[in-house]
């Protein structure tokens, strides 16, 4: 139950960390952004993607799609890590289109919305 809780808070800290302040006249600097703060908000979805883990491993007698869970999470953690530790752009660029597909991709598989 702990995890669970602690998970939402997770979810609420890396959304809050993606999303730039809106100044009330002119653009928003993505690009400038990204620059400044994308170390923050890749380790948060570090942080996350092992805490998936250790929330699937808990469940595990309980859970019959931990593995595939924890499979996805590994796989993340290492998106994440490439994205923390590359800075080429190409490489960044893939690294949010990866995630964007695996994401979009499990929730497809774990919503079960497709005939199987």
């Amino acid at each position: 139950m702990l995890v669970s809780v602690i998970m939402t808070i997770g979810q609420y800290a890396l959304c809050a960390l993606v999303a730039p302040e809106t100044p009330p006249t002119g653009e928003i600097d993505l690009r400038g952004f990204h620059n400044r703060e994308h170390r923050r908000y890749a380790a948060a979805l570090l942080a996350l993607c092992v805490l998936a883990v250790v929330q699937n491993l808990m469940l595990m007698s309980a859970y019959a799609n931990w593995i595939r869970d924890s499979i996805s999470s590994f796989e993340l953690a290492a998106i994440g890590v490439l994205a923390l530790v590359v800075r080429r752009g190409r490489v960044q660029l893939c690294a949010a289109a990866a995630l964007a597909l695996s994401t979009t991709w499990f929730m497809i598989l774990s919503c079960a919305i497709t005939p199987r």
